[in-house]
């Protein structure tokens, strides 16, 4: 797993992570939430490596994160950030292929992985789109595709991980539910999913276990079914709501309460 222990991260005077434990598990998909300002992205820029953090560690499969070599780490966890900027006229394929490097395997082997990227992230029209010309959503799709491409294939001993920054805010609602959707089919890979999401709906829907992040701190950890509560709502997210259960999935569904 990904272990992270008693970690703190401060900018200038601001404490943006403040002792947080938390464990990404392979197998499962992590659902970090909380209100704007919370500490989401912070906690994700540190987990990555992004942001060195003043105190704590991170291990990822029993092994000090500073103690993994570029390529190692690469082909170990990969990571999509909220916002990528992109200088050069790169196609969405080169983009995709960019994920291949630290495998440093054959071109035919990195084809066949990079195909398969593109059809789970439903991708495969924009192949030779030069990547600047996509919409939001479609690029937000064909940057996952990458980190898709970076931990294929699966089925080592390596377990794997891939930790998204709001991967679904420029999404239409057809999209959003496919890229969450075959996140939780890697897990059934034994893939390690981090997600930070706004929407505490679908983070219900999707994930085993879900973060709330309050304050810089790590308030709860657990289950959509211990973690959503009317007390939590109008505690951290300061909205008063009804909840119910999901007539199919059984998970709880929030309905805001209008005044």
């Amino acid at each position: 797993m990904i272990k992270a222990e008693k970690l703190s991260f401060n900018l200038g005077c601001k404490k943006l992570v403040d002792q947080v434990d938390l464990e990404i598990r392979p197998g499962e998909l992590l659902a970090v939430v909380g209100p704007n300002g919370a500490g989401k992205s912070s906690l994700l820029k540190v987990l990555t490596g992004e942001h060195e953090h003043q105190q704590g560690t991170i291990s990822i499969n029993n092994k000090n994160m500073r103690h993994y070599k570029r390529d190692e780490l690469a082909r170990t966890r990969s990571v999509v950030n909220q916002h990528t900027e992109v200088s050069f006229p790169f196609s969405l394929r080169n983009i995709i292929a960019m994920g291949r490097h630290p495998h440093r395997s054959n071109q035919d082997v990195d084809n066949q992985v990079i195909d398969e990227a593109m059809r789970m992230a439903e991708v495969r029209e924009f192949t030779d789109r030069i990547f600047n010309t996509l919409s939001g959503g479609e690029q937000q799709r064909g940057q996952m595709a990458r980190a898709i491409a970076q931990i294929l294939p699966i089925g080592s001993d390596s377990k794997r991980y891939i930790l998204l920054d709001e991967p679904i805010s420029n999404m239409d609602l057809s999209h959003q539910h496919g890229t969450l959707n075959y996140l939780k089919k890697l897990t059934e890979q034994q893939v390690g999913v981090l997600i930070v999401i706004h929407d505490l709906n679908l983070a219900s829907l999707y994930a085993d276990r879900i973060a709330v992040m309050h304050k810089a701190k790590l308030k709860l950890v657990g289950t959509p079914s211990e973690i959503i509560t009317t007390e939590l709502l109008e505690n951290v997210f300061r909205l008063k709501a009804d909840i119910s259960v999901h007539p199919k999935y059984e998970c709880p569904m929030i309905s805001p309460i209008i005044h």
